[in-house]
């Protein structure tokens, strides 16, 4: 981890780090240039000064990115290679650091104007011709503006995405909650359900003990047990009902015709819709709770059925088993409407009403307090609930319902990922493009650069001299052939050539020289004027 938080520069080590690497890929260039041309007495100015200013500039770069840009942009402006020179990567890199710093783009468009205008106008000193002050001015935009909006799109590109992320984020977390309120809902109904059931049970409880405590075939001892049993038998109603009072509170109470499977049903056909119902089994020994979450499971897929899919059939079976209890409902699609997927966790205005209005996640919870489960999707074009729902619950499904999963968490790193990706394809390979077309560009360049033969070297050499003596004045590459077009003479029997130009600028067509050997020494030497 220590290693890695280096390499990603998370330390003032790391940052040294990364500082020494860009120094080093930015001097490389005028390294490479001093090593080939040597700078002899030079050694100061043409490369000592600007690889201390290059450091310079890398050092303030986090800091400073504008003034570390000038910096880079006058040693271009200065270079008598300009405007493509040693620095122009060193230019395009800043620039590039500076987009993705400076967030004002009126800021950073007067910086570069600033920085551009004083690099071409650096050069005015030293006597550039207007024609290579001309080209500064048309090629430094380009490889500092070009850059600084990379940098910026990736900028701006990451805070989308995050701020993107971050607002589904927060509606996962609102849905969590809204899944919770279902939750509470759920179990408050569950709770008067028990009151209903439950309370009726305690009722008779109390009922028989008041039987026993007035019968004159018990004896007093029995009747005191018995008045005993019907006070605790009664205490416990009223506790139960303070306690269930509390936990509907606020809730609004549903109409009491419509309680049973068969009810919804029956009412939901009355309304116009085109509803079926099945039935399997005896239900006369199904515990309380359990008819209460088939009547639920059945009210709210209903509901949803004629409120997402209006006028599609719908089929409700219910099968009474010995251990268990099954509900399914199933709907076809609408009538020229597309198959709807309701949310689990819609919760209708004021969170209650008929239908239920707590969404599949309350059958959901309903369901596991009872030791069972709902499933529900889509099918064959419409959309089907189950629920399983045992008639003794177990202990293990009781324990409280998982959150949803974190959606948002799970999928954010495959689109970060698949975005990358996209920007990767979009941008990486008109880059490969254009660092292959720039790989050929430089090479092309040190060709001709490292192949100026110097007029005045030229004149002074001397058809006869020895091949030695020759090839230690003459520049550490030469052209095969011409380089371009010339009228040039049939070269001497038996002699290799070797061809030369007589400048360097990329602005002027140069004359080309023909160096010929053979026999160990220079036995011809021809100068051809420039084309037209």
């Amino acid at each position: 981890m220590d290693g890695w938080r280096l390499l990603r520069g998370g330390s003032a080590a790391g940052r040294l780090l990364h500082d020494g690497a860009l120094w080093a890929l930015l001097a490389l260039p005028p390294v490479i240039w001093a090593a080939d041309a040597g700078v002899g007495g030079r050694l100061w100015p043409d490369l000592v000064f600007p690889l201390g200013a290059l450091a310079g500039a890398v050092g303030m770069r986090r800091r400073l990115p504008l003034p570390a840009l000038a910096v880079c942009a006058a040693l271009s402006g200065l270079d008598p290679l300009s405007p493509v020179d040693r620095y122009t990567p060193a230019v395009a890199v800043m620039g590039f650091l500076a987009g993705r710093r400076v967030p004002g783009a009126a800021r950073a468009l007067g910086w570069m104007s600033g920085v551009v205008a004083l690099a071409v106008l650096a050069g005015l000193p030293f006597g550039r011709p207007e024609r290579t002050l001309a080209y500064d001015a048309l090629v430094l935009p380009l490889v500092t503006v070009v850059p600084w909006l990379m940098g910026r799109y990736l900028v701006q590109r990451r805070e989308l995405l995050l701020a993107g992320w971050e607002r589904a984020d927060r509606l996962e977390r609102e849905q969590r909650l809204v899944a919770e309120r279902a939750r509470l809902l759920e179990r408050a109904r569950i709770a008067r359900d028990m009151h209903d059931g439950l309370g009726h049970e305690l009722s008779l409880i109390a009922l028989m003990a008041g039987n026993l405590q007035v019968s004159a075939e018990l004896d007093e001892r029995h009747r005191a047990v018995a008045a005993h049993l019907r006070a605790a038998a009664s205490a416990a109603t009223q506790s139960l009902q303070d306690i269930i009072g509390l936990l509907r509170a606020g809730e609004q109470e549903e109409s009491a015709v419509s309680q049973t499977v068969e009810e919804v049903v029956r009412r939901a056909a009355e309304s116009g819709l085109d509803v079926r119902l099945t039935v399997a089994g005896e239900g006369a020994g199904v515990p309380h709770m359990v008819r209460r979450a088939a009547f639920r499971v059945v009210q709210e897929s209903v509901t949803n059925a004629a409120k997402h899919a209006p006028g599609a059939p719908v089929r409700v079976r219910v099968t009474y088993g010995e251990d268990e209890t099954e509900v399914r409902v199933t709907n076809g699609p609408a009538p020229g409407g597309e198959p709807y997927a309701p949310d689990p966790y819609a919760l209708d205005a004021g969170g209650a009403g008929r239908g239920g209005g707590h969404g599949l996640a309350g059958l959901g919870e309903r369901a596991r307090l009872l030791g069972g489960s709902v499933r529900y999707g889509p099918r064959e074009g419409g959309f089907e609930v189950a629920a399983r729902l045992p008639h003794r619950a177990g202990p293990g499904p009781l324990a409280p319902a998982p959150a949803p999963p974190g959606a948002v968490a799970g999928r954010s790193g495959r689109v970060l990922r698949r975005a990358r990706g996209g920007f990767v394809l979009a941008f990486g390979l008109p880059l490969g493009v254009a660092v292959l077309l720039g790989m050929g560009a430089a090479g092309y360049l040190y060709q001709t650069q490292s192949s100026v033969l110097r007029p005045e070297v030229f004149q002074s050499l001397v058809v006869g001299q020895p091949r030695a003596q020759v090839a230690a004045r003459l520049p550490v590459n030469f052209f095969d052939d011409s380089p371009s077009p010339i009228a040039e003479g049939p070269p001497p029997a038996g002699a290799s050539c070797a061809y030369y130009v007589s400048t360097g600028d990329l602005f002027v067509r140069p004359a080309v020289y023909r160096l010929c050997f053979g026999g160990g020494a220079l036995v011809a030497k021809d100068a051809y004027p420039p084309a037209d």
